[in-house]
């Protein structure tokens, strides 16, 4: 049953997949395009066929690798959020680490898809990886005590 008590918790969530479909629309946007200058059979692997050269545009594929990357780190920030619902342990703490990641995984994304600074774009992501293990951790914590 929702309770208006859970609503600062969904709007972390809510972001992070409004950041999702805005990145799976900047992938459209780049790709759709240019996809008359990919070889034909490119998409089935995300590769060239053997012995065909060929440099994927760069602007196309920072697009791509950011969409697939929403799909890896940000699922345990998934899990952390229902567990966080389905247990009641809604709290300032989740909520101001459930905003962290999303702001981290944010800034992630606007640097991966326009600068692409390296060093930048790595702070970013590590500085969520920590956040989201400290949500986990104060969790387990929570759980487990």
């Amino acid at each position: 049953m929702f309770t208006p008590l859970l609503a600062p918790h969904l709007i972390p969530l809510f972001v992070m997949v409004a950041l999702t479909f805005w990145v799976l629309f900047v992938l459209g946007w780049r790709r759709i395009p240019n996809a008359g200058k990919y070889p034909k059979g490119y998409y089935k692997l995300l590769r060239p066929k053997s012995g065909e050269s060929f440099e994927p545009l760069a602007h196309v594929e920072q697009a791509a690798r950011n969409f697939i990357n929403l799909f890896e780190v940000p699922v345990l920030f998934y899990a952390a959020t229902f567990v966080t619902l389905e247990l009641r342990m809604q709290d300032d703490i989740t909520l101001a680490l459930s905003w962290a990641f999303v702001i981290t995984r944010i800034i992630h994304s606007g640097i991966h898809l326009y600068p692409n600074k390296v060093i930048p774009r790595m702070t970013s992501f590590f500085v969520g990886v920590f956040v989201l293990m400290g949500l986990w951790i104060y969790l387990a914590t929570r759980i487990f005590t």
